[in-house]
């Protein structure tokens, strides 16, 4: 099947892309979720790309954080799926869903997760080295019948931190 792909926004099959055209024409303009990673700053909403930092957790593990955009979502829970595998040969990193309440967008109907997400990536599972290895990041928001009404996806590369971290991040996220 022959894909239509919209830069930085995820792949659509010919079908997903025309049942997109239909539920546009019929309710106004379509949901939309953004996937993002966080400025230095640790808060401010950025582009997930390039080289993202390995962030040491509470209970010993690494992390990169990643923040969430929702544009025509009703404010309310929400179900959302992230996943991330290594792009050179996709495994699985990461397989997670959650409730999210969006709250009340703002005046240009966008609605930000307010704190980072942890996207968790080591210890690694055997095998699966993520240190400096592309990643493949997706969201996805799902209906009440699990389907996907907004996809986002992006690629970054986690690398250890310097310091005193570096070497148990080596460690343990090699795989």
């Amino acid at each position: 099947m022959e894909e239509v792909v919209r830069p930085g926004r995820g792949r659509f099959g010919i079908v997903g892309a025309a049942a997109l055209v239909v539920v546009t024409a019929a309710c106004g303009p379509p949901s939309e979720v953004q996937l993002g990673g966080v400025a230095e700053d640790g808060v401010t909403f950025a582009p997930l790309e390039g080289d993202q930092p390995l962030v040491p957790g509470s209970q010993g593990g690494f992390h990169v954080w990643v923040k969430l955009r929702f544009t025509g979502f009703e404010p309310g829970k929400h179900t959302v799926q992230r996943t991330a595998r290594r792009t050179r040969d996709e495994r699985l990193v990461l397989t997670t869903r959650t409730g999210i309440a969006v709250g009340e967008p703002d005046a240009s109907g966008t609605w930000e997760t307010p704190d980072p997400l942890p996207s968790f990536m080591c210890p690694a599972p055997i095998g699966v080295s993520v240190i400096d290895e592309p990643i493949r990041f997706e969201v996805e928001v799902l209906d009440e019948a699990g389907q996907a009404v907004a996809h986002d996806g992006a690629v970054a590369t986690p690398h250890c931190p310097e310091g005193e971290q570096a070497q148990f991040c080596q460690q343990i996220c090699s795989g």
